[in-house]
């Protein structure tokens, strides 16, 4: 494959050999990839994520432009956004945008641009993480709704017990689980009977569990509001939660526990941490100098010391000193943790 091809892939070999592509890394973790010309918005490259996303075929998306699979209402706002990206040149940026109408029903997906300006400007390409967002604008608007009245918000409440692939989780004012659907037990590895009656904070870590006794506390007296919480999986992963809870009280005023409508942003909360974890390393890149950076590009690609000399014409002695300055600078002590900077760093470079 021409690694000029994709113009996602990853380098640590100052050579150009392609080590690892983060368009289908992405794909593990259910994000998509997209790489599209900054002219004509022709898409140069789509992961099967995305591809997924759209509902098309890796030939239906290649070199087509991305405007036209979006509703025809955000595709104005979509080429206006790209425009505003040069004049926000190292921020980054997230856009919401619905897909265009498709069979399956109504589609929303989120971008987020990270720039790297010698590949934007020499190339003239955009790369962006895609995210299905579909049921949190799902969740929006059905809470939006729910606040009309109390009568539909109990109609409707009741309805997604019954038929909802979103979490609806009951929790008694002690933090135990008084009753949920199977979604949300899903969402922890669990059936919705291994729950009833088990603490919510046995699921959590200790600070997790601190910050939830503490919003426990205050919807005693505070109106619904959206939250996200940190919970352990069945099988020791963490979960990311995003929560609207409301308070229950009885005819008297008692408070009697929470109401929730939960869904999954584990795959949000590990992009994030994808985006700044390469932010990080980036910064730490940023305190070498030029003949460090050389040096270091050499050493994560695997040269040996002798190798990197005669390629830089420099001595042995002085690419030592060189590899020592860059490891203490960047906090390092060892090789493979060089490598992992360096992956990490390039890891959203597009």
């Amino acid at each position: 494959m021409n690694p000029t091809s994709n113009p996602l892939s990853i380098r640590v070999d100052p050579r150009g050999d392609p080590f690892i592509s983060i368009g289908e890394y992405c794909s593990r973790f259910g994000l998509g990839g997209v790489a599209f010309d900054r002219a004509d918005y022709r898409i140069l490259y789509a992961n099967t994520s995305f591809q997924q996303m759209v509902g098309r075929l890796s030939n239906e998306v290649i070199g087509r432009s991305f405007g036209l699979l979006l509703a025809e209402d955000c595709r104005q706002r979509f080429f206006a956004d790209v425009c505003q990206l040069s004049a926000k040149y190292d921020v980054g940026l997230q856009y919401d945008y619905q897909l265009a109408s498709s069979e399956s029903g109504c589609h929303w997906i989120r971008l987020s641009f990270t720039r790297d300006s010698s590949t934007v400007e020499s190339v003239g390409t955009l790369s962006t993480l895609v995210m299905d967002i579909s049921n949190e604008k799902r969740l929006a608007s059905e809470l939006q709704a729910s606040n009309k009245s109390l009568h539909v918000r109990e109609q409707q409440l009741r309805q997604m017990v019954e038929s909802t692939a979103e979490g609806v989780v009951f929790i008694s004012p002690a933090g135990r689980y008084l009753q949920l659907n199977e979604s949300a037990a899903r969402m922890l590895g669990y059936s919705a009977t291994d729950l009833v009656g088990k603490s919510i904070f046995d699921l959590m870590d200790a600070e997790a569990a601190r910050i939830t006794a503490n919003q426990l506390g205050e919807h005693r007296r505070e109106m619904a509001f959206v939250h996200e919480a940190k919970l352990k999986h069945r099988l020791g992963y963490e979960v990311w939660l995003l929560s609207s809870s409301s308070p229950i009280f009885d005819s008297v005023g008692t408070f009697l526990g929470l109401r929730c409508l939960t869904i999954d942003i584990t795959h949000r909360k590990r992009s994030e941490e994808l985006i700044k974890n390469a932010t990080a390393a980036n910064a730490k890149l940023e305190l070498l100098s030029d003949r460090e950076r050389e040096v270091f590009d050499w050493v994560v690609s695997g040269a040996m010391n002798k190798e990197i000399a005669k390629r830089l014409d420099i001595s042995d002695k002085t690419v030592e000193r060189h590899r020592s300055n860059l490891m203490k600078k960047l906090g390092v002590r060892s090789l493979a943790e060089l490598v992992r900077i360096s992956l990490t760093a390039e890891m959203l470079v597009r």
